[in-house]
């Protein structure tokens, strides 16, 4: 398992090296061709798809368990069934998400719902196309699930790290061909993830190969049912919903109730925090797996142990974001955005939180688990969003990752752990001992 582990978040720290530098590029492109306030937008609009992650019902969770548990080549014909009922899943939501973003861009407007932040000529249209092009990238989503349970995550983070290079090339493309335009640059986002996700939905389908044969052709063929994977894709779906509106509302909140310059300066702390975080997701998705298969084969697998370093190596990294965090934010933004301590500080707790959380949420992905989870996370969501709102009047731009830290801590972090110590307990104690000799 450490064996896994070490290895992805060696092919992470490689690809964050680079993309990091390519992110630099990048911020630094947009900020002094399309200036702050195009920054800011860009910013918002990125976030939307963390918004939405119901999109995809949940079917992530189904998809890589049953993946992981058919190895070897074993159990061909429920993995075709599985993979049946998750594309036709995929593809059912992507087109009744392009029809409603679509629908809400010719009425009210993205503007109307997204606040101040977004503005400007012509961004109502550019949001639509923006979301239209986001929906069409949720069925190419499979191929990322069926890598992870492949257990080829490493792949995974090099296909999906070709994103930032990918990214620059575009924003540069449209500083020379259209300049001054800044809407045009959350397009290049939505195109970059596009192409990303294409490129690893191919590269599944190629490595499972004979597995699948006859998919295509079964595909569209309604008179052959898939398999049954909501029991998962549920609590799933409403652990992906709950979770992402109180975490990744931060934006959105900051553009009602703060202003422009507060959600310039989160956007730009969060891109250096959450390549933290990446790096400790690229190691946690790399357990799920191998905690699927141990709960097929009946093996004790404790992620207690794992959560404490991964919350240490997070609180090293937070360490010396923080002692360098003048050098990093002045070169990021030219010196035109100044993120203070408070910010700081709020980002470094969250990111130890989230890093504690991960193991403890990747070893509860069964179905029973996955329902424990969701309770949990909608009763942080429902405590997160009130809070976060109230606190972004009275701390700015720190305030509402300041309550997703303490949120993810009382309730994910210490529920999960007692739930987690309770199953590891019951399954020490069923262990036959060997009689002495």
């Amino acid at each position: 398992m450490w064996k896994s582990v070490i290895s992805s978040v060696c092919v992470r720290m490689i690809v964050l090296g680079a993309t990091s530098i390519v992110g630099l590029l990048t911020t630094r492109e947009v900020i002094t061709a399309f200036g702050a306030e195009a920054y800011a937008q860009y910013g918002l609009l990125v976030t939307i798809p963390a918004l939405l992650p119901f999109i995809d019902l949940g079917i992530s969770a189904a998809v890589i368990n049953i993946v992981a548990q058919a190895q070897d080549g074993e159990d061909c014909e429920s993995l075709k069934l599985a993979l049946l009922s998750s594309s036709r899943i995929l593809l059912t939501s992507s087109a009744v998400t392009i029809v409603a973003v679509v629908c809400i861009g010719s009425s009210v407007g993205w503007p109307a719902l997204l606040g101040g932040g977004l503005s400007g000529q012509g961004s109502n249209l550019i949001a639509t196309i923006c979301l239209v092009v986001f929906a069409a990238t949720v069925p190419l989503g499979l191929g990322e699930r069926i890598l992870v349970g492949l257990q080829k995550n490493q792949l995974v983070i090099v296909i999906l790290g070709m994103r930032a290079p990918l990214l620059l090339a575009l924003v540069l493309l449209t500083s020379q061909v259209y300049p001054g335009i800044g809407s045009l640059v959350p397009l290049c986002f939505f195109i970059a993830e596009f192409t990303v996700h294409l490129a690893s939905l191919i590269v599944a389908l190629r490595i499972l190969g004979g597995r699948i044969a006859g998919f295509r052709r079964l595909l569209f063929n309604l008179k052959v049912k898939g398999s049954r994977i909501m029991d998962s894709g549920l609590p799933m779906m409403i652990n992906m919903v709950a979770g992402s509106i109180g975490l990744n509302s931060d934006r959105l909140v900051l553009s009602h109730i703060a202003g422009v310059n507060d959600l310039a300066d989160y956007t730009l702390a969060a891109q250096v925090f959450l390549a933290i975080l990446a790096l400790i997701h690229a190691a946690g998705m790399t357990l799920w797996p191998l905690f699927a298969r141990a709960r097929s084969t009946g093996d004790m697998v404790n992620p207690l142990r794992i959560s404490m370093l991964l919350g240490l190596a997070a609180s090293f990294c937070c360490l010396l974001v923080a002692s360098l965090s003048s050098w990093i934010f002045g070169i990021l933004s030219d010196g035109r955005i100044l993120v203070g301590a408070s910010l700081i500080l709020a980002f470094s707790v969250f990111v130890i939180m989230y890093s504690v959380n991960v193991p403890l949420g990747m070893y509860l992905t069964d179905p029973r688990g996955l329902r424990f989870q969701a309770y949990c996370v909608i009763t942080a969501m429902c405590v997160n969003l009130p809070i976060s709102i109230w606190l972004a009047g009275e701390w700015g731009a720190a305030g509402p990752i300041a309550s997703s830290a303490a949120v993810v801590g009382l309730f994910q972090v210490l529920p999960y752990a007692f739930k987690v110590s309770r199953r590891t307990g019951a399954v020490i104690k069923h262990v036959p001992r060997e009689d002495p000799a």
